[in-house]
């Protein structure tokens, strides 16, 4: 009954917000280059996901044409299967992007921390469907730097 008990609590801190971050979603921004042009691409995730074995939030990005691609992206699995005690998590990230225009984009990244996940920065290439490529870069967002320097009471430039 005391496990239940706390349980609940510990849901409903969740919930009502009380947890850092409390059910906002998280948002960061990527910035990459398409033929000498910047682009930035923007993900967001809600923070509970993080709870979840499974890492997954979207993706969106506006190409100098002005078509407007958004999708989902997903944190590869390297051993173990969802929910199991033996999952890990990989460095490399996904996604598929589908445009307004009929064109669609697949994205593969590799992140600096797989464990900080999307946040901690990275780098990757996005295709798109009719042979143009992007390549992105980005490092630790703010977030992440600031979770940081509450964990260990340092900073981080």
């Amino acid at each position: 009954m005391r496990v239940i008990l706390i349980a609940l609590v510990v849901l409903l801190a969740f919930i009502g917000g009380i947890f850092p971050q409390g059910c906002a979603p998280i948002i960061g921004i990527m910035p990459g280059m398409l033929e000498g042009e910047r682009v930035t691409f923007t993900y967001n995730y809600m923070p509970l996901s993080i709870v979840k074995v499974e890492r997954t939030g979207k993706l969106s990005v506006t190409l100098p044409d002005g078509e407007h691609f958004k999708g989902e992206y997903i944190q590869q699995s390297v051993s173990g299967s969802p929910g199991s005690l033996y999952y890990s998590l990989s460095k490399g990230l996904e996604a598929l992007l589908l445009g307004d225009k009929g064109n669609s984009m697949e994205c593969r990244f590799v992140l600096t921390d797989k464990v900080g996940g999307i946040d901690w920065g990275g780098i990757g290439i996005c295709r798109v469907s009719d042979g143009r490529n992007i390549n992105v870069k980005w490092e630790m967002s703010g977030a992440a730097k600031k979770s940081v320097k509450e964990r260990d009471g340092k900073s981080l430039p």
